[in-house]
């Protein structure tokens, strides 16, 4: 995508990479500088999306005008992942979201 964007002459991208590609900084707080310490991945999405984002890094210090945005979790209505999590936390049958926990340090 990249190069096809260099070859059409696109000015500006803006590309979803996702907070995932700073692995798990143990709680430290960052910013878009910190190098990620993790050298193992959590699965082929977080290795596929650290990989896009070097790329991505790259053709800026080449030159493009490109912003990345880092969402840590995207929710919508047919979500498949959060989306259960979240009905269940609304029909009561959740009280705590385990991640949420993990988060924050705290043990269940």
């Amino acid at each position: 995508m990249i190069e096809a964007a260099r070859a059409a002459k696109v000015a500006k991208i803006v590309y979803c990479s996702t907070v995932g590609v700073y692995g798990d900084t143990k709680g430290e707080v960052i910013d878009e500088t910190y190098q990620r310490q993790q050298a193992d991945f959590s699965s082929a999405y977080d290795e596929t999306k650290l990989r896009a984002q070097e790329l991505v890094n790259q053709a800026v210090a080449d030159g493009m005008d490109i912003v990345s945005i880092m969402p840590s979790g995207i929710f919508g209505a047919d979500d498949p992942h959060f989306g259960p999590v979240i009905k269940n936390f609304l029909k009561g049958r959740l009280r705590v979201w385990a991640g949420a926990i993990a988060s924050q340090g705290l043990s269940t």
